[in-house]
């Protein structure tokens, strides 16, 4: 094994991942069917066969190279899914990952891979999660042999081993039942959260009933949970609406599973961050679990369900007195296409942007002439799509938003800015990024100052060593921002944003796994009005 360690800890949730496959019969919770491929003759894949691995399960088992084997430490757990031709992720010993596949003949290779930041307590777990990811970054071949997957990385010197299939998810807990989420501990003997089955033929007797407030279509509850215990909610909504479900916790370590009463897996708490959003299968109550994998912890969880028919119709936007933006929220099933109009003049210049939670969400703008302008893709990081127009004519613009077909349902902000200048928008300036160093005897440093109206990108370099702890937080007064934390091996991490009382919060603590310049990336978006921040940095 390497020396390099992976012990992470984020104070923010990140982004959706996967949705995992179990069946929930009676009063017990089981793994549905695995498919597993068969091996094809002499161990090699045609390159225009089917994708063996696509809706598969693996669990890793050993680690193989010119020194031996090593199998994985114990109490420890590493799964991959292959859930789609294109997706793929599972749990890396202490933390979520997932990103993209590509398999031709028997090479294979992991892109765009991103992980959540728990930490481990067990040094072991920290250097194997490493090494598991480095290796998924180096793969390059893989075969098959009946319930055995085996992948080759680092120039085919080494190996990962699986077997086939992976660890159920447990059953809700039980207790009296009340109006208001309440703390429900339960012991636990085992190293994943135990649980009590519902009652025969209904509900779990525990479940915190939801009933949103009237008129409104989400709601929120903040709790706490004893140490790998489960706290359970049931929702009834109907077949064709679109259901959208986060929890955040100081250390990401409350998961989420999302069960139909009919039995249907929706989500697995193994698989991928605390967040979740689809179209319903049926009219029924739906079952959400907040699961703990780590010690006693608060907790908050976030439910939206959009009304049926809420995207039929296009949607008037007029701008409050004084304002040149405004801004809409909604959800969209795969497929699925909502309009807004806007009423704007020759000469003014347009901006629109689109923030997709789990799929992109592209959207066209219809000139009243005749006239269409497309958004485009900001980064490969994260789904923005944006668009400015200098408008030809008076009259309606209508913009139409729509999630590309095989991409799922998400939820989703769009944003709307006209101006009176009609003048094209400057060229951005190239971002110098600066150095931070510590004042001698000290371990962090701060930077604050005043980011203006538009987009702003800032960014910093930190020289530190492998094993140190770094932590980054930064807070804005007025305007949402995001971040990307770089390491020198290539890795990306994206710590998500969240509200604050006066504000906006965002950051990260991770041991470091490797020495060498860290690049930080704080970004506001196009067309946003000016903010104050603040940005801090400790390394120790």
């Amino acid at each position: 094994m390497t020396e390099n360690q992976m012990g992470r800890k984020s104070y923010y949730p990140l982004a959706s991942l996967l949705v995992a496959l179990l069946m929930l019969t009676g009063c017990t919770i089981t793994l549905s069917p695995l498919v597993t491929p068969e091996p094809t003759m002499g161990g090699t894949i045609p390159t225009d066969a089917p994708n063996p691995l696509a809706n598969t399960s693996w669990q890793l088992t050993t680690f193989e190279d010119n020194g031996g084997s090593t199998p994985v430490v114990a109490g420890s757990m590493v799964t991959l899914e292959f859930t789609s031709d294109t997706q793929a992720g599972g749990n890396s010993g202490c933390n979520s990952y997932g990103g993209t596949y590509t398999v031709q003949g028997e090479s294979i290779t992991f892109s765009e891979m991103a992980a959540t930041l728990m930490a481990c307590t067990d040094a072991d777990i920290m250097t194997q999660e490493q090494q598991y990811l480095d290796a998924l970054h180096s793969a390059d071949r893989f075969a098959v042999d009946g319930d055995q997957l085996t992948i080759w990385y680092d120039n085919d010197n080494s190996k990962l081993i699986f077997t086939a299939g992976t660890a159920p998810t447990p059953a809700p807990t039980t207790a009296e039942s009340t109006a208001e989420p309440t703390t429900m501990p339960t012991e636990a003997s085992t190293p994943l959260p135990t649980a009590t089955p519902a009652e025969e033929g209904g509900l779990p007797t525990d479940a915190h009933r939801i009933n949103f407030a009237p008129g409104a279509s989400s709601a929120e509850f903040t709790s706490t949970l004893a140490e790998r215990a489960t706290d359970t909610y049931v929702l009834q909504a109907q077949q064709g609406q679109i259901m959208s479900v986060a929890i955040t916790s100081p250390n990401n370590d409350v998961l989420l599973s999302v069960i139909g009463a009919d039995g249907t897996p929706l989500k697995r708490y193994q698989n991928g961050p605390p967040t979740w959003t689809s179209t319903l299968p049926a009219t029924q109550d739906y079952l959400i679990e907040a699961v703990s994998v780590g010690p006693a912890t608060d907790y908050t969880l976030q439910v939206w369900v959009e009304p049926l028919g809420n995207n039929n119709g296009a949607e008037q936007v007029e701008f409050a007195p004084g304002e040149t933006s405004a801004s809409r929220s909604g959800a969209l099933p795969e497929g699925g296409v909502k309009e807004y109009v806007l009423t704007a003049s020759a000469g003014q210049t347009m901006h629109v942007q689109t923030v997709g939670y789990s799929a992109p969400v592209e959207f066209t703008i219809h000139g009243p002439g005749g006239g269409s302008w497309s958004g485009e893709a900001k980064g490969s990081e994260v789904y923005i799509y944006t668009a400015q127009v200098t408008l030809p004519s008076n009259g309606d613009y209508v913009v139409s938003l729509t999630v590309p077909a095989n991409k799922g349902a998400t939820r989703y902000d769009v944003t709307f800015t006209i101006d009176g200048s009609g003048s094209q928008p400057a060229t951005p300036s190239p971002v110098e990024a600066e150095h931070i160093e510590f004042a001698p005897g000290t371990t962090s440093a701060e930077r604050s100052g005043m980011l203006p109206s538009g987009p702003g990108t800032l960014q910093y370099v930190l020289a530190a060593n492998e094993g140190q702890t770094m932590t980054v937080d930064a807070t804005s007064d007025g305007t949402p921002l995001s971040m990307m934390i770089k390491d020198p091996t290539g890795f990306s991490t994206i710590p998500e944003m969240r509200e604050v009382q006066g504000g906006y919060a965002i950051g990260a603590q991770f041991v470091l796994p490797a020495t060498g310049d860290y690049v930080v990336t704080l970004q506001k978006a196009d067309h946003t009005p000016s903010t104050n921040y603040s940005i801090t940095f400790t390394i120790e």
